[in-house]
């Protein structure tokens, strides 16, 4: 089961390999994000530019400011 699980990850044509990103500032709020990152979040409308990257991605919470 494993490896056939990995098998269709690693082994699909390079053109439906597709990433996506966040980038986020010192205070967590978003700077950047990819075209569709908003697929992956508990709170997919509180994906916007500026916004705390824990109001959409509660796995993030924890994550403090030192």
């Amino acid at each position: 089961m494993k490896d056939q699980v990995l098998d269709r990850i690693f082994n699909k044509p390079s053109f439906l390999l597709k990433f996506e990103r966040l980038e986020l500032d010192d205070n967590f709020c978003i700077i950047d994000k990819s075209e569709q990152v908003q697929r992956f979040a508990k709170r997919p409308d509180k994906v916007i530019q500026g916004k705390d990257v824990r109001l959409s991605f509660p796995e993030f919470m924890d994550l403090k400011i030192f």
